[in-house]
């Protein structure tokens, strides 16, 4: 088994692989801490942080970009909303203005009265090569890029490797722990999921917080952080993309969104921690 665990883009990292990876570690960790560069929202030259400063207009946009943005019209689109990426804003407004951790300016009271997020849709716009952002507003890819490369990289890895990018997992194969019926990933409450050929996602407001009430995952609803029933929650999907936004939409909608999306995909298996119940499994 070859193995390494360190931290890319604020994240904890960990590549797994039986047998000799079919791309070293060191080039998949170097191409993870390039992309880390070229997409983040904090480094004013990033290729994100250039686009998110354009005035309105079609840009040419690399491919990794154009991916990047139609997974986040695609996310918004299947979870009626809930995922967002123009959240950016709103998510400075909250005081997540410099890269984790950072030192937050004492406790900060919640505003009585958000103002709801613009639908993506109406505000980002893509075409071949291109893209455009209404003037104004700003993106956040951070969350959905994560499942993406997770199961980018895992493929690049070989047939029977797991790549981890903090909280999202891509795997493939399974492990000789279990015989081959697939890798064990334990998740929110303490579950432990068998994954074979799939992704898994976590998603919660109790690691990234600060002031009073402030975390990381705002409600396109509102614009402020979330406050629904679920503080976690992890899902099991075909791929880490699909399973990164699904587990945001129900830390956003609340249980509602769990039992709708269990219902709608009856594929998929999510776990669940509640603000008022330790934790709770919908499959």
């Amino acid at each position: 088994m070859f193995r390494w665990d360190g931290e890319i883009f604020t994240c904890a990292v960990t590549l797994l692989s039986v047998g000799r990876p079919m791309t070293p570690f060191p080039d998949v960790i170097a191409e993870l801490r390039n992309l880390g560069r070229r997409f983040s929202r904090f480094a004013p030259d990033s290729e994100l942080s250039r686009f998110n400063a354009a005035s309105d207009g079609w840009r040419d946009v690399s491919h990794r970009l154009h991916r990047l943005l139609r997974a986040a019209l695609d996310a918004a689109a299947a979870s009626d909303g809930l995922v967002n990426a123009a959240i950016l804003p709103a998510l400075r407004v909250a005081g997540y203005e410099s890269s984790w951790p950072f030192t937050a300016p004492g406790p900060v009271p919640r505003p009585i009265a958000g103002e709801p997020v613009p639908q993506l849709h109406e505000v980002l716009a893509i075409r071949p090569g291109q893209a455009r952002l209404m003037p104004g507003c700003a993106v956040d890819v951070g969350g959905l890029a994560k499942g993406i490369w997770a199961d980018e990289f895992v493929d690049r890895l070989g047939s029977n490797a797991v790549c981890s990018l903090g909280g999202d997992l891509a795997c493939r194969g399974g492990s000789s722990d279990t015989d081959g019926e697939g890798w064990p990933i334990i998740v929110t409450g303490g579950q432990r999921f068998l994954v074979h050929n799939a992704g898994v996602a976590t998603s919660g407001v109790g690691r990234r917080t600060w002031g009073t009430a402030r975390h990381h995952i705002i409600d396109p609803r509102s614009g402020l952080p979330s406050s629904s029933n679920v503080r976690t929650a992890s899902v099991l999907a075909p791929s880490a993309g699909e399973a990164e936004w699904m587990a945001t939409s129900v830390v956003v909608g609340g249980t509602s969104v769990a039992e709708q999306l269990a219902i709608r995909r009856p594929h998929l298996d999510i776990t669940l921690e509640r603000t008022d119940v330790t934790h709770d499994r919908a499959q």
